[in-house]
């Protein structure tokens, strides 16, 4: 039943793509009426001739309006530029020549003022007369002029002797020996003195800061600490020896030493 079915569909296709063809294509010499053709297979004719080919459209008379009115604006251009350039140069000449001739007119004023302007007079030569002889001065006497009149002078201040000049050494250190012109040494002793003084003013203020460790210390460091303070003590003292040291040499020399001077 399906066969019979199927058979009968595929021939009412053939039948229908005959048909088509047919009415499409008009029937070829030689072919039945009832032949079958394939239009999709179908083959051109032999000796069929070639086509020409396409004439080119005409270029649009717009685009050869645009180039012309270009080509215009252009020489438009180059002339109005060409007329600004030859108007800038006359207006230049224009005021070169104005210069000029307001330089040419100053001149012409400057020339007739200076001739307007009247001579100045000749100096006349006179003889000179001679001159009246000159008459001798009197001298004047010392004793009758003042000005050679001399006032007695101050009296000289009298100098340092040995106790003024070790009791200013006791005061400030080297002072002593700069007033008896003695610079040198006097600088010495002032510049060791100072140095002592202020390291042993310092090592007071470190050892009394130990010994305040000290007291505080627990039994565990309390040796440690009495050393450090007993070295700082030691080093105080020290320094105060050798201040007092510097101190009454600076003295002794300024008066034993008094008549020397420095070489």
């Amino acid at each position: 039943m399906m066969k019979t079915l199927l058979r009968s569909l595929c021939a009412a296709a053939l039948l229908l793509g005959s048909s088509v063809a047919r009415a499409e294509d008009p029937p070829a010499d030689g072919d039945s009426p009832h032949t079958v053709r394939v239009p999709w297979r179908k083959k051109p004719a032999q000796g069929t001739p070639d086509l020409p080919p396409l004439p080119k459209a005409p270029e649009p008379a717009t685009k050869v309006v645009d180039e012309k009115a270009a080509a215009e604006k252009a020489a438009a251009d180059k002339a109005a530029a060409e007329a600004w350039a030859a108007q800038a140069l006359a207006e230049e000449e224009r005021a070169a020549a104005a210069e000029k001739a307001k330089k040419q007119k100053r001149e012409e004023a400057d020339r007739a003022a200076a001739a307007a302007m009247p001579a100045a007079p000749t100096a006349v030569a006179s003889t000179p007369e001679p001159a009246a002889p000159a008459m001798p001065q009197p001298v004047a006497h010392p004793i009758d002029n003042p000005a050679f009149v001399t006032t007695s002078a101050a009296p000289a201040p009298a100098p340092f002797n040995a106790a003024q000049a070790a009791w200013h050494s006791a005061l400030l250190p080297g002072w002593g020996q700069i007033k008896t012109d003695r610079p040198y040494r006097g600088y010495a002793f002032a510049g060791a003195a100072g140095i002592s003084l202020i390291s042993a003013v310092v090592l007071t203020a470190r050892a009394s800061q130990a010994n305040n460790i000290y007291q505080s210390a627990p039994p565990t460091v309390r040796l440690e600490a009495y050393n450090q303070a007993r070295s700082y003590a030691n080093a105080r003292n020290a320094l105060w020896a050798t201040t007092a040291i510097i101190w009454g040499l600076n003295v002794a020399e300024a008066y034993f030493l008094y008549g020397t001077r420095d070489r």
